[in-house]
């Protein structure tokens, strides 16, 4: 794996993880203590989390694929909305 696809799964890994984190948080007596403002700001930046997830993962989906390959439907439909 050539360093650029290893920094983005490193990253993804580091995402998960600090995601998890704040959805175990948001689950937790002491969010719910929190200002409601804080609360949705909170939950705002979890769904933001995992929608950059997602792009990370396909992305590493789509990274040794060519033009040609990604013009196919199927795999299309998974590297680009």
């Amino acid at each position: 794996m050539d360093e650029a696809k290893q920094r983005v799964v490193d990253e993804l890994a580091e995402l998960s993880e600090r995601t998890s984190k704040l959805v175990k948080f948001t689950l937790s007596e002491k969010f719910s203590k929190l200002s409601k403002n804080m609360q949705y700001l909170m939950q705002d930046q979890v769904r933001t989390m995992l929608e950059y997830g997602n792009i990370l993962r396909r992305r590493l989906e789509c990274w040794d694929m060519t033009d040609e390959q990604l013009e196919n439907k199927d795999k299309l439909c998974n590297c680009i909305r």
